[in-house]
């Protein structure tokens, strides 16, 4: 016979709104890097809930697998000039908007992505 009540613990709640996240990518730009690690903490935790922003160095874009991943959650594709209109707002999250229009020639598919909701 089967035991009424599990001996194993029950499992963590599943949370269905994505992780923030805040991540560089195909960026070589040391100063951008030191910047992006500098605020990075700050920024993410002032980005708007379940609007994940990556950043895409390079030109052209390299397609890497972080890229590629953040394409299929649905993130906001912004460029390097990001990370410093975020420097000069003193670590806070900037509207990522403005910033996804630039890099639409270089990632074509960012924003269609991004606007259905991506793999969610």
């Amino acid at each position: 016979t089967l035991p009424l009540e599990s001996s194993r613990p029950a499992a963590p709640p599943i949370s269905l709104s994505p992780p923030m996240s805040f991540s560089l990518t195909g960026v070589d730009d040391e100063a951008t890097q030191r910047c992006f690690a500098h605020i990075h903490d700050r920024v993410r935790a002032t980005l708007v809930r379940g609007e994940p922003v990556t950043v895409a160095g390079g030109r052209p874009v390299r397609r890497t697998l972080k890229l590629l991943r953040a394409l299929a959650r649905g993130h906001w594709i912004v460029g390097e000039e990001y990370v410093a209109a975020c420097a000069r707002n003193r670590g806070v999250a900037v509207d990522p908007a403005p910033f996804e229009e630039g890099m639409l020639p270089h990632v074509p598919g960012a924003q269609l992505s991004r606007l259905s909701g991506g793999g969610r």
